[in-house]
């Protein structure tokens, strides 16, 4: 008899009722989040498994590094290319601003390179 009167009290209970009205939605979105990631990998995984979750952030964390290392060595040796090439270089924007310049193109005009930069060609 307590158990119905305790349900009375409980039913009545605005509060009471909104707030398991967002705990059951939180739970339907997570059951549907994980539907998504199922889905998506085909079903290799089921949801719940943190450690193939860590393993698969851990893989796809080292091939991000690895890309961002390739992405750093490539731009070195593109500066290394513009900054040292025998003839004289200017990057110019929409407008024909000077946006970048080599060592080359300043020694040839016979001005700092900082100074060329945000002059009008």
């Amino acid at each position: 008899m307590k158990d119905k009167g305790h349900h009375a009290d409980r039913a009545a209970n605005p509060c009471e009722q909104a707030n398991g009205r967002k705990v059951a939605a939180r739970d339907s979105h997570q059951t549907s989040e994980a539907s998504v990631i199922r889905s998506a990998e085909d079903g290799r995984r089921m949801p719940g498994e943190p450690a193939a979750d860590l393993d698969e952030l851990a893989g796809q964390n080292d091939a991000l590094r690895r890309a961002q290392a390739e992405l750093e060595a490539s731009r070195a040796r593109y500066l290394e290319l513009y900054d040292g090439a025998p003839v004289g270089y200017v990057t110019l924007d929409e407008q024909g601003v000077i946006r970048k310049a080599n060592r080359t193109a300043a020694g040839l005009l016979g001005v700092d390179r900082d100074a060329l930069v945000g002059q009008t060609l």
